[in-house]
């Protein structure tokens, strides 16, 4: 009996074969016709100009992308992307990506979520990120390779930080879009090579040259609040240990902080930082480090004894 289903089965696809290879055929040409019309013409940077003008006008920053085109098999790919913010008469560009290839993800679909992958090229280094949403919920997750501190001039530009270096991270937060005591996840944080070479912070606070070494930053957020622990840092001329814990606020500056840092320089770094820095009048405790208490928020920190 299945033998007999079967093959009635295959004599109806050979009865109308003809018909199969028609309705093949035009399938063919559709699909062909759908992506040389997506590669070729779509207006991605009519599209793209007016969603950066949209964006410009209802924020401080200027979105500026020099071309947008299709990507393989389904995206879209940009090239040279800038924000820059204005305060004031000065502006300064606080990202710069060489190209972003932006890809929905067709699966996520068809369980509810709307998600987009992206692999951006900027600072000498690479990211690839993970995005998606779902009514009020959202997920990120990617991974940062090799961003070069150096390349990113708006440490420079807006806070007078001249360093170099190279920064690694991997996270994955979940959350909700309105209520962010329901974001959850963990970050970790990796620099190498840190070098602070003589900075002017704030046109005020002249500090000197500074070796870092090697950061790691492990951070896990539950409940909207993000908890520090045990991150370290470690060179020739000075050691740290960062603990606490930052309060998510939106907007973001207003998280509040409650941070511990412990800080062992040599002697010579010491001298150097109380000759540029003469307010340093913190004494050490048994173990022969510095402490340091970072209190009030993102926009205006404290630091206390």
């Amino acid at each position: 009996m299945i033998t007999s289903f079967f093959k009635s089965i295959w004599n109806g696809i050979i009865g109308r074969k003809w018909i199969l290879l028609k309705f093949a055929g035009y399938s063919f040409f559709v699909i062909i016709f759908y992506f040389l019309f997506l590669w070729f013409l779509f207006p991605y940077n009519e599209l793209v100009t007016k969603l950066a003008d949209s964006l410009s006008n209802k924020t401080s920053m200027e979105v500026n992308v020099k071309n947008a085109k299709g990507a393989f098999p389904v995206g879209l790919k940009l090239k040279d992307v800038t924000l820059i913010v204005t305060k004031g008469k000065k502006a300064n560009q606080i990202f710069n990506a060489k190209q972003i290839i932006l890809k929905p993800s067709i699966i996520s679909i068809f369980k509810g979520w709307i998600s987009l992958n992206t692999n951006a090229s900027l600072y000498n280094g690479d990211v690839y990120m993970g995005f998606g949403f779902k009514k009020n919920k959202f997920y990120l997750n990617g991974v940062i390779k090799n961003i070069s501190i150096g390349d990113y001039s708006a440490l420079k530009d807006m806070y007078g930080l001249n360093m170099n270096g190279t920064v690694n991270a991997k996270l994955d937060i979940t959350g909700s879009i309105d209520n962010i005591q329901a974001d959850n996840g963990n970050v970790f944080l990796s620099m190498k090579d840190v070098n602070l070479e003589p900075s002017t912070i704030m046109g005020i606070l002249t500090i000197p040259k500074i070796n870092f070494g090697e950061i790691k930053i492990p951070l896990f957020i539950k409940n909207g609040e993000v908890h520090i622990e045990d991150a370290s840092q470690t060179s020739n001329d000075i050691n740290s240990q960062l603990n606490g814990s930052i309060i998510l606020g939106y907007p973001l500056v207003d998280s509040m902080l409650n941070i511990q840092l412990k800080f062992n320089p040599t002697p010579g770094t010491e001298k150097s930082i109380k000759n540029a820095v003469p307010i340093f009048m913190l004494k050490r405790d048994v173990t022969g480090y510095y402490n340091v208490s970072i209190k009030g928020n993102l926009n205006m920190p404290r630091f206390e004894q």
